[in-house]
Parts: structure tokens; C-alpha cells; sequence
């Protein structure tokens, strides 16, 4: 794929992305993108075995595999996931104020629904410009909310005598398990807590209102958060609601956001700075800007009032505005998806990737890599010399490749006799033991990416059944073809013998019959989970290990028939 043509299933995935990382920049949107396209792009049985064989000689990108191994994807699924099913903790307010009579301070955390579970959590203090055993006293634990419990109010014990200052400020860190991940941390996972001196501002009565008139949302984030301070207040133990609801402008209620009508925002304790949150619904639809108001109305407390700043517009912003730099993205997507790609156009990049581990990413390049890179460098620079696919269409570079591969063929067929005869293995074992092991570890390796991609079992198995047709329809009949037309200008008649040819082939279709039922039965029993590939762990090992009995008991067999150990 050189270009992203589908201008409407790229912008589909493109918000997609947009929804789960809104926070991406273009760069990372448009790498998340080319690692979506190529993951969901069909692939043949040669793509993966070029992927194999890539892997198995270090001539493959990590940054590559980074994108192709979907990690960005299965996070990007998990917190889709958490956020849709899981439970969302963080603190009530994003500021707490203390006043010099202050002996501590408490501070509440809230989870969202549901609520029907059990859920660890770890808060801690850190210092800002208050200093710990100078102001606060330092502490760190874990706390677990109970099943159907809302809240948790959480101490922190303030050095008695302190001299507090205005502005002096700690902090305190929420966060979750390191196990736990099912559930997230909320926006406000780091509550401020800060001394505030009423005597030293001109306000005479407390004061509500917001901290800013105007809010810009994404369509994708679900929510707009909009904080409201309580100015000129302060009293550790009285409570009181601020009412509040939602005006439409151009933005339609219910429809572009959920409208609140008796809206109640409770100031408690502590509780300096605290949110409101209204819900935005994203109708995947391309429209222009909308606004929809706010309004803070009254107060429950008859010495608290409603400050100047007590509306705040929030514009809701359209996703295909955010990414007005579409074809921006189309680009750097066109490109990323060509640096996923390993087609070289001149001989030099032949070379160069040949000649290169890793295929030049140097930096992320293992040990294992540059031994991988250092045996198999002599047959890099052999492909190497074939021409690239640009030249004549392909044609030529096809036909080369043929060469290279009989020659490449004859050698490791001559080493692997020498081998034998050097360990002692006559040539029919060697060629079903180490030769046969050689050639098909790439098939192996193949089948196992594509099942680790494909949507389906066709590639996985197919790609097995595709090599092993080639090998006998073409690698047997081919050169016997030649050879038949060979020895037919002599006159002469072409004659192989058929040695224990007849037992293994026998072997062979038993251990096959074996095999195919086996498929069956994975595809109907509900044991097996009902498909050739995956299902519960068990009768997948249990598969796993029949077949290789299978092939131990073909080598063990054809073994003992060719040292006469079985006669036939």
C-alpha cells in the first residue's frame, strides 16, 4: 500500500485512534495508523515467510517489529476496555485548603460506578514548598475501597506550630496497584493541598465560581471537566451545595452532550477547588464547532454567594477539525508504511541491507542479532547480487533467483550428505532429518506469525500444505522431467531406484491420515474448542504433542527400516 486512498475509512480509524490516545501527536497518530493498516492488510504466504526469514538473519527493523507487534494496539484495547467496564478512582477535589489552626487535613477519593468491586489503592505525600516534618507529616500506604463503597477519606496529620506561609502547597500521589489492570487512575490522581489566608484578601464574603470561563473539548474525550473554586472560605466542618445546569447554545441537548438541569456540587471539609463533569456524546458525524453553557445558579449556604465568573462556555470541537491536517497524517502515514515495507529499488539498497544488521537500525540491535547478522552474512551478500524488482518488471530478478536458489540448493545438498557421512547417517535419513529440518523451519516459523496475525487458520496451515506441494510437485517433478528428457536423447532409459521409498511414503500417509482427523476432530468437538488453531490450553498442548509424536515416530520408523531393523 503506497498511498491511503479510502478517505473515509482512514478518517474511521484515524478518530479512533484519536479517541483512545488523544493525546498522541500527528507523528505517533500516523505510526499507530500505518501499524493498523498493516495489521489489518491481507498478506500472503510469502509475506510471512519473508518475515521469518527477515528474523531468523537480523535483517529486520526493531522499530518494525515494535509496530507490528500490536503492543500499542493491546494497550490502547486494555484502557478502551477499563474505561468502558473497569472503575475510575481519583481524589474529589483537585485542591484542599488549611488555615494556621490546622492540625490536619482530610482529603477524599471517590470511584466512579460501578462500584460491586474490591479495589486497592496507594496514595503518598510529596513536598512542594511545604516540607515534610516542616509542615505535614509524611505518609504512604495502601487503602482498599470495600465493595459498594463510594468514598474514602484519607488523613494527613500537619506539624503542630508550623509557620505557613501563602502559597506554601504539598502534594498527594494517588495511584493504583501495579498489578492491578482493570481499572485506571482518574484525571485528578494529585491533590494540592494549600494554606489559604482569608485575612489577607479583600473578599469579605466566600465566594463560588469558576476558575475560567471557557472550556475547549474533543468530540473524543467523553467528558468536559469544568472547575469551580470556593474563594474566601474556609471551615473544616461545615457543608454546602452549589446548584448548577447546562443551557444549550448551538449544541444540541442530549444529543451533542447530556444535559443537567438540577445539577448539585457538594463543598465539604477541605474542599477548596473542586469539577463538574458533563458528558460529551461523539457522533462520529463530520460537523462544525458547538457551544453549550454552564451556570452556576445558587447556594445552599446563606454566607455563600455567586461570584462574577459563575457561566463557562464550553465548545465542543469537531474531531475532522482537530485533524485538519489530514493529509499531513496521510503522508506521514504513507511514509511509515513505507519504512514497514522492505523493498529495496537500486542495487546499492541491495547491498546496504545485505551488509547491515538489523537492517540499520545499529542502536536497537541485540547480541544475538549480530551473530545472527555474522553466520548468515554470506548468503546476505549472495541475494544480494540479484538484481532488484525494478528492472524489467521483475522478470529478471526472478529468473536469477531461480539460479541462486538451484545453486544455493546443490551446495547445502552436498553438505548435508558430507555431514552424514561424517556422523554416520546414510543419505535417506539425512535427507529426512537434517535437510527436511533445515527447509521447513521457515515454514514452521511462518506458520506460526501468521497464526499469530490472521483472522484465520488459513495461512497458518495452508502455508504448510503450500511448501509441501511445491516440494513434490515441483522440486520431484521438475528435475525428473529434465532428467527423463535427458537420458531420452541417448536412448537410453532413466532409472531410480525406489530403495525404502515405498515404507516411508507409507509412514508417511499414515502419520498424515492421523493428522487430518485430528484437524476434524479440533474443528467439530467443543473440546478442542471448535478450530484448528488456539482454544483452552489444555487440548491445545495435548495437540501440540500428538503431532510431534507423529513426526517422532516417522523418523524412528524410516530409521529403523533403513538400517534393516524392520524389514518390509
Amino acid at each position: 500500500m503506497n498511498e491511503v486512498s479510502n478517505h473515509k475509512a482512514l478518517r474511521y480509524i484515524l478518530r479512533w485512534i484519536s479517541r483512545v490516545y488523544p493525546d498522541l501527536s500527528p507523528h505517533e497518530q500516523s505510526k499507530l495508523l500505518a501499524s493498523k493498516l498493516r495489521y489489518m492488510q491481507t498478506h500472503s504466504r510469502f509475506w510471512y515467510r519473508l518475515q521469518v526469514i527477515r528474523k531468523l538473519t537480523a535483517s529486520i527493523r526493531k522499530i518494525d517489529l515494535k509496530w507490528n507487534s500490536k503492543k500499542m494496539l493491546e494497550e490502547a484495547d486494555r484502557v478502551k476496555k477499563a474505561s468502558e467496564i473497569g472503575e475510575t478512582i481519583e481524589f474529589s477535589a483537585r485542591v484542599y485548603s488549611i488555615a494556621k489552626e490546622s492540625t490536619k487535613v482530610m482529603l477524599r477519593i471517590i470511584r466512579h460506578e460501578p462500584t460491586n468491586k474490591t479495589i486497592a489503592f496507594h496514595y503518598s505525600t510529596k513536598n512542594g514548598l511545604a516540607k515534610k516534618d516542616v509542615h505535614f507529616l509524611s505518609k504512604s500506604e495502601t487503602v482498599q475501597f470495600k465493595s459498594g463503597e463510594k468514598i474514602k477519606e484519607i488523613y494527613i496529620d500537619l506539624v503542630e506550630g508550623a509557620i505557613w506561609q501563602i502559597g506554601d502547597i504539598f502534594y498527594v500521589r494517588l495511584k493504583l496497584l501495579e498489578s492491578d489492570q482493570k481499572n485506571i487512575i482518574g484525571e485528578i490522581n494529585v491533590a494540592r493541598v494549600q494554606f489559604i489566608d482569608n485575612s489577607s484578601t479583600l473578599i469579605t464574603k466566600p465566594v463560588v465560581q469558576f476558575v475560567k470561563n471557557n472550556y475547549i473539548v474533543k468530540e473524543n474525550q467523553k467528558y468536559v471537566r469544568a472547575f469551580v473554586t470556593c474563594v474566601g472560605y474556609h471551615n473544616e466542618c461545615k457543608l454546602f451545595n452549589v446548584y448548577y445546569e447546562t443551557e444549550a447554545v448551538t449544541a444540541k441537548c442530549d444529543k451533542d452532550y447530556k444535559g443537567i438541569s438540577n445539577g448539585i456540587l457538594t463543598f465539604m471539609n477541605n474542599e477548596y477547588e473542586k469539577y463538574i463533569d458533563v458528558r460529551i456524546y461523539d457522533d462520529m458525524n463530520e460537523e462544525k464547532d458547538e457551544t453549550f453553557n454552564i451556570h452556576l445558579i445558587a447556594s445552599s449556604a446563606d454566607d455563600v454567594t455567586i461570584g462574577p465568573n459563575k457561566c463557562a462556555v464550553i465548545t465542543i470541537i469537531c474531531d475532522d477539525n482537530v485533524l485538519k491536517n489530514m493529509m499531513n497524517i496521510r503522508k506521514l502515514t504513507s511514509y511509515y508504511f513505507k519504512q514497514a515495507t522492505y523493498k529495496s529499488n537500486t542495487w546499492l539498497e541491495h547491498l546496504i541491507q545485505a551488509t547491515s544488521v538489523n537492517a540499520g537500525d545499529i542502536e536497537n540491535a541485540t547480541l544475538i542479532d549480530c551473530i545472527l547478522h555474522i553466520l548468515s552474512f554470506p548468503w546476505k551478500v549472495i541475494a544480494a547480487l540479484i538484481p532488484p524488482i525494478t528492472i524489467l518488471g521483475g522478470w529478471l530478478s526472478f529468473f536469477c533467483a531461480l539460479i541462486v536458489i538451484g545453486f544455493i540448493t546443490a551446495i547445502i545438498g552436498d553438505l548435508a550428505s558430507i555431514l552424514g557421512c561424517m556422523i554416520g547417517l546414510k543419505d535417506a535419513i539425512t535427507a529426512i532429518t537434517l535437510v527436511a529440518l533445515g527447509t521447513s523451519l521457515p515454514d514452521t516459523f511462518a506458520s506460526k506469525i501468521a497464526a499469530e496475525n490472521d483472522a484465520t487458520a488459513d495461512n497458518a496451515i495452508g502455508n504448510i500444505t503450500g511448501s509441501n506441494a511445491v516440494n513434490v510437485f515441483l522440486g520431484l517433478g521438475l528435475p525428473w522431467t529434465i532428467a527423463a528428457i535427458y537420458w531420452s536423447t541417448k536412448n537410453e532409459p532413466f532409472i531410480v531406484n525406489a530403495g525404502n521409498l515405498g515404507f516411508s511414503v507409507a509412514i508417511f500417509m499414515a502419520t498424515s491420515v492421523i493428522c487430518i482427523l485430528l484437524l476434524i476432530a479440533r474443528r467439530i468437538l467443543a473440546f478442542f474448542g471448535k478450530g484448528e488453531l488456539g482454544g483452552p490450553i489444555g487440548p491445545k498442548i495435548l495437540s501440540a504433542l500428538i503431532l510431534i509424536i507423529l513426526w517422532l515416530s516417522y523418523i524412528l520408523l524410516s530409521t529403523l527400516q533403513t538400517y534393516n531393523y524392520i524389514s518390509v
